[in-house]
């Protein structure tokens, strides 16, 4: 498989002479600048890649001879310090790519995986020309991955495999797309997906949290009926929430860790409304003595919540912390 390069800071090195705690601290203190671009981890039968914004990882996916798919950071990372086979490649990219290949992965296509040949060029183009698309295309071929940046509904760059980036117009990109024969398969996206995944530590700091008033609640009122408000605001929150299947209620009461692709704005929802849901229950036994408990539970991890914007979302923020 093939995606853009860029300027290369390591190439075509063997996974087992690769640190990866030294590469993800060296990713922020470079001395020519932080990272910005990706890790691709080349395996026998599919390729991870690891994106970085500013020298911190922001996203990951997982390509393969069926598609593509985003991954939690924490997988690929674990994955790749495991690992005794793969080719290890670091590149530095423009944002513009960054952002277009991170987005292709999350953001659902406007349309999806049409074969050139059965498409009409000049009618698609005039298409995008008369609604002033902004986003990009993505070009497969041969597990060969081109993106194509729009701007006003015009072609204006192209960033292609194995390659790097070069200008275009509409009848650049069209004699590209007839040299490159009947092959390509072509998606659409508007651009408009936040790209960044929550940090592993933030979902930790969540389950920590959690946990505190887990255990601090059962030993105020008995674990017995911790556990039934517990799984019942469970129950509620993932129903709202899908990303919560991912975390396992123990049966000591306490929340396993699971691995997210999500934005933190999307654990920072779930979690606050998995601690209300499970909160007004507790409520409805110990009155206001909630409150006081969950005072000395949240000293630990105020200024991460408050950052966070936990309150913000949070029933919580009415104890004005």
């Amino acid at each position: 498989m093939k995606f853009p390069k860029g300027k290369p800071v390591l190439e075509n090195v063997k996974i087992h002479f690769v640190n990866f705690d030294n590469i993800l601290n060296q990713a922020k203190k470079a001395r020519e600048g932080r990272l910005n671009g990706y890790i691709q981890i080349i395996y026998p039968q599919e390729v991870d890649l690891l994106f970085f914004q500013n020298g911190n990882p922001i996203n990951a996916g997982r390509f393969n001879r069926t598609g593509y798919s985003l991954v939690p950071i924490k997988d690929v990372v674990e994955r790749a310090k495991k690992s005794e086979v793969g080719i290890v490649n670091i590149y530095d990219v423009p944002d513009e790519l960054l952002y277009m290949m991170v987005v292709s992965l999350k953001e659902t296509p406007l349309f999806a995986n049409k074969p050139i040949k059965l498409l009409d060029i000049d009618k698609l183009l005039d298409r995008l020309k008369g609604v002033n698309f902004a986003g990009f295309l993505v070009l497969t071929k041969n597990f060969e991955y081109f993106y194509v940046k729009f701007k006003e509904g015009e072609p204006v760059r192209i960033y292609v495999a194995g390659k790097g980036v070069s200008s275009i117009n509409r009848e650049i990109f069209k004699k590209f797309l007839e040299k490159g024969g009947d092959d390509f398969y072509v998606s659409g996206y508007q651009g408009k997906t936040q790209i960044k995944q929550a940090d592993p530590a933030l979902v930790g700091m969540y389950v920590k949290f959690l946990n505190s008033l887990i255990e601090a609640f059962s030993e105020a009122i008995g674990p017995s009926i911790v556990r039934k408000t517990l799984m019942s605001s469970y129950e509620v929150a993932k129903n709202q929430h899908s990303l919560l299947n991912n975390f396992q209620i123990g049966d000591d009461l306490k929340v396993i860790e699971g691995t997210v692709a999500v934005t933190a704005e999307e654990v920072t929802n779930a979690f606050a409304t998995w601690v209300d849901k499970f909160v007004d229950a507790i409520f409805v036994v110990l009155g206001r003595g909630t409150d006081e408990i969950i005072y000395k539970c949240i000293r630990d991890y105020r200024f991460a919540l408050k950052s966070a914007g936990f309150f913000e979302k949070s029933k919580l923020s009415r104890l004005a912390i």
